[in-house]
């Protein structure tokens, strides 16, 4: 994993050692975050549990988002404690602990890897949810990622991360840009075709292009260059794309006739006459 070296062992580590653990992944969107949680999950032992649970914009009015994210469509989750989860007339305190319940029920006594992704949009019920299970012994690793550029005081995340950092020893991660030569060999790693050694893009507004923007436009190209990218769907307000300047909004990654949609913040944009795989035009 170019550039993500150091991070995925900090994390392998922790994760191999089967001990109560807690990191907090942070970072841009589309710096990497969900791409670096994927890796090592691909890498854990066979017996290791995994629950992944994601928060989206609005999931501040939806109590346990991220839990019910991570159990859906898993038969084993019993119905009742799934109804009793979601219902407004039990306390705040009873559904915590049925959340609890339902997370001991999928995990038992195994070595096990929880993520919950994107908290700055969490609910306070996820939020506390995480703060429970990291009091919790146990071979478990709780793994949080967020965006710091969109936490506010207000938001149950900044609550949660100043716990955190008062009551466990928390392992931060925190994924700063890949630098023009990381960015190079991530897509010769891509496309199979050699780093250029020629200049950075004229028209891209951030110092590396991530990975997030670059798998959007694999989507556009057929055979072994697209599947080499295993994405899952995009998000964000799209930027300008500098062929076409103007802007979308999309939700996958779909092709367009002659140039692959923007998947990104609008902090950045994706510079589609620089993709080395791109088909030429007359």
């Amino acid at each position: 994993m170019i550039g993500r070296g150091s991070e995925l062992r900090r994390l392998g580590q922790l994760a191999s050692a089967r001990e109560p653990a807690v990191a907090i992944i942070a970072g841009e969107p589309g710096i990497g975050k969900t791409r670096l949680v994927q890796e090592l999950l691909e890498r854990l032992s066979p017996d290791t549990v995994v629950l992944v649970g994601q928060a989206e914009p609005g999931s501040l009015s939806r109590p346990y988002e991220v839990l019910l994210d991570a159990i859906d469509a898993r038969p084993e989750v019993d119905a009742e404690q799934l109804a009793a989860l979601g219902d407004p007339r039990r306390s705040p305190v009873e559904r915590l602990h049925t959340g609890l319940a339902i997370v001991s029920d999928l995990v038992g006594d195994a070595p096990a890897v929880l993520v919950f992704e994107d908290l700055h949009w969490a609910d306070s019920e996820s939020a506390a949810l995480f703060e429970r299970i990291a009091d919790q012994r146990g071979p478990r690793l709780l793994i949080g990622t967020y965006r710091p550029d969109e936490v506010t005081r207000r938001q149950p995340v900044a609550g949660l991360l100043a716990r955190m950092e008062r009551r466990h020893a928390v392992t931060h991660v925190r994924l700063d840009r890949l630098s023009p030569s990381q960015t190079a060999a991530m897509l010769a790693a891509a496309t199979g075709a050699p780093a250029s050694p020629g200049p950075r893009p004229r028209c891209t507004t951030a110092p590396a292009v991530t990975r997030s923007s670059w798998r959007s436009c694999c989507a556009a190209f057929p055979g072994s260059t697209r599947r080499r990218w295993s994405t899952s769907r995009c998000r964000g307000a799209s930027p300008t794309c500098c062929a076409a300047r103007s802007t979308t909004s999309t939700r996958s990654a779909t092709a367009s006739s002659r140039r692959p949609p923007c998947s990104a913040s609008g902090s950045r944009s994706t510079c589609w006459r620089a993709w080395p795989g791109r088909p030429r035009t007359s």
